[in-house]
């Protein structure tokens, strides 16, 4: 061979700790007074190491992880026709054992059947990984690195919502990859989420009900949407919920009709007194397969708006409100916060305590009137 690399192996190279007091062993290369330093993705405490792993209680997994490693680089080197840092880049490239952006993706892999919207949260989360750049492998994933990570997708005018589901998914990954112990280290679990910014609830009035209760709709489809979104009114059923519906959901007690369903985003369970007005809508549409014809939720929305239009309503209508409508409504009429989180299936009470803080400050809104 005409070349002939130097590799050596380097612990805490820049002589600084981070804020747990480990760094990352590298492999160093220098090759015609060039050098280049690949991180292993093992950070450990200054005591832990001697040129090798030792006194860990990882010892055995972290020598192997990095002598896989190694091993990988002298590979290239072995069958390489004329040695390059470039070359090398491609060699490790998908195959790096140290990359934190390939795990995610393996990640993703075993996770296809988890539901749609949270896959796609996933991916979502994956993509501002991507983008930002500098988070690829396992070393990277240190506190400074996640804190400019959020200042990054800050910047580009996520919401605090938005951002804490980014860090959500990532973290989970890290999670994961530490219990799989692909890192000795996970800053994510000192990182403390941004806090989601406290949305508006958007309800229905009275009034509002009414007008699309009463309204003349054209086509027959507008009016089945119209049936399926004052049943959500009702019921306070999400669209997932409601779309999964059959009548074998539909149960007797003492004569009451009840509908006792397991909420698909949550898991916990929902039981639905069912009021006259929901049963009409029920029997009107006796003898389907399912309680009612549900559309994609894309077509859901788009007919919804139509109706909006055609009622002169300025609020968008949407599931989310047909169930914030019912919440309040139930609010209104003094039923009780413990028989409202029962019926919508909230897992925390705290989560249905919103609505009467919402309606508070709308009485507080409309008392200041009076000043």
């Amino acid at each position: 061979m005409t070349f002939n690399p130097v590799v050596r192996l380097v612990h805490n190279r820049k002589n600084k700790l981070n804020k747990v007091g480990t760094a990352v062993v590298q492999v160093e290369i220098t090759y015609r007074s060039k050098r280049k330093f690949l991180s292993t993705g093992v950070m450990l405490q200054p005591p832990h190491w001697n040129g090798r792993v030792i006194k860990h209680k990882d010892t055995v997994h972290l020598n192997k992880q990095i002598d896989k490693f190694k091993q990988k680089i002298f590979d290239y080197i072995d069958q390489a026709d004329e040695f390059s840092f470039e070359g090398l880049n491609d060699y490790l490239g998908a195959g790096d054992p140290a990359s934190f952006i390939e795990y995610c993706e393996e990640y993703l892999k075993t996770r296809e059947k988890i539901r749609r919207s949270t896959f796609r949260q996933y991916t979502s989360a994956l993509v501002h990984l991507k983008n930002f750049g500098k988070i690829k492998t396992f070393a990277d994933l240190t506190y400074k690195n996640i804190d400019l990570f959020e200042q990054y997708l800050a910047s580009k005018g996520l919401s605090g919502q938005t951002r804490r589901s980014v860090h959500k998914r990532v973290k989970m990954i890290a999670n994961h990859a530490h219990l799989s112990r692909k890192m000795t280290f996970n800053d994510y679990q000192k990182f403390r989420l941004p806090k989601a910014e406290t949305r508006q609830i958007r309800y229905l009035t009275n009034e509002e009900l009414k007008l699309i209760t009463d309204k003349k709709l054209p086509l027959k489809r507008l009016n089945n949407i119209r049936d399926i979104f004052l049943f959500q009114c009702y019921t306070g059923l999400a669209y997932i919920d409601i779309q999964k519906l059959t009548p074998q959901d539909i149960k007797v007690e003492n004569g009451d009709k009840w509908i006792i369903t397991e909420r698909v985003k949550t898991g916990t369970i929902s039981e639905i007194f069912l009021i006259p007005e929901a049963l009409k809508l029920i029997n009107k549409y006796k003898g389907g397969e399912m309680l009612f014809p549900v559309p994609s939720n894309q077509k859901m929305n788009a007919f919804l708006k139509e109706i909006q239009i055609l009622c002169g309503i300025e609020k968008d209508l949407t599931s989310h409100v047909a169930r914030h409508t019912f919440a309040t409504y139930c609010l209104n009429h003094d039923v009780g916060i413990a028989a409202i989180s029962r019926t919508l299936g909230h897992s925390s009470i705290k989560t249905t305590e919103k609505y009467a803080k919402t309606l508070r400050n709308m009485i507080k809104e409309e008392m200041k009137k009076l000043l």
